[in-house]
C-alpha cells in the first residue's frame, strides 16, 4: 500500500482480542495508532418455534409471530 503523502509504501498494522466486553481492534500506520471496542451483542434466548396451527394459542401470540415472519420476506 502507498503512502499518498510520498511514494515510500508504509505497512498498516492489525491485531484484535477478545475481552469480557467484546472484540477489542487496534490499527497502526506512520501517522499514529486507533483503538475500537466492538461490544459484544445482547442475544435474546427464546423457545424454539413448535409446529403449531392458529387454533391452539391466543389470537395475539399468533398475530404476533405472524408478523415477524412476515418481516423477513419484507
Amino acid at each position: 500500500m502507498k503512502n499518498p503523502e510520498s511514494d515510500k509504501a508504509y505497512q498498516q498494522h492489525f491485531f484484535a482480542h477478545s475481552t469480557d466486553y467484546g472484540i477489542q481492534a487496534s490499527f497502526s500506520d506512520p501517522q499514529g495508532r486507533k483503538n475500537y471496542l466492538i461490544p459484544k451483542t445482547k442475544q435474546v434466548i427464546e423457545d424454539a418455534p413448535l409446529a403449531v396451527e392458529s387454533f391452539s394459542m391466543t389470537p395475539e401470540k399468533y398475530d404476533e409471530l405472524m408478523e415477524r415472519v412476515n418481516k423477513l420476506y419484507q
